[in-house]
């Protein structure tokens, strides 16, 4: 189980990290798209987040509650929150996918900057 935990945790760390750093290096200039990549952990002691990284390399992220079942509204929230902030900042959702193990869901949005 240690071991299951250990390698759902290092591929979502990956994830993440290439979410982050794979964007820094793009001509700021020509960059139009952003991406928001959130991993949420289910009845786990690891920490949820969210992290918006935009076109011009910069990024912020955002802690989610934890999930437990029966109770997604909090996290949903600050999901529907960011999401939203990039709409409003003139962006359109292009693609999202969904991937997820025993304890993890690990969801990215693609957006194109209008």
């Amino acid at each position: 189980m240690k071991k299951i935990t250990l390698i759902a945790f290092s591929t979502t760390l990956a994830i993440v990290l290439f979410a982050i750093v794979g964007f820094k290096n793009i001509d700021k200039s020509a960059g139009k798209y952003a991406t928001i990549v959130d991993r949420e952990r289910v009845n786990d002691a690891w920490s949820c987040e969210i992290v918006t990284v935009y076109e011009n390399g910069t990024s912020e992220s955002s802690q989610l509650t934890k999930l437990k079942t029966g109770d997604i509204e909090s996290g949903s929230k600050t999901i529907t929150a960011n999401l939203n902030k990039l709409n409003s900042e003139g962006y359109t959702l292009i693609s999202s996918c969904k991937g997820m193990n025993s304890s993890t869901i690990m969801t990215t949005y693609i957006f194109e900057k209008r």
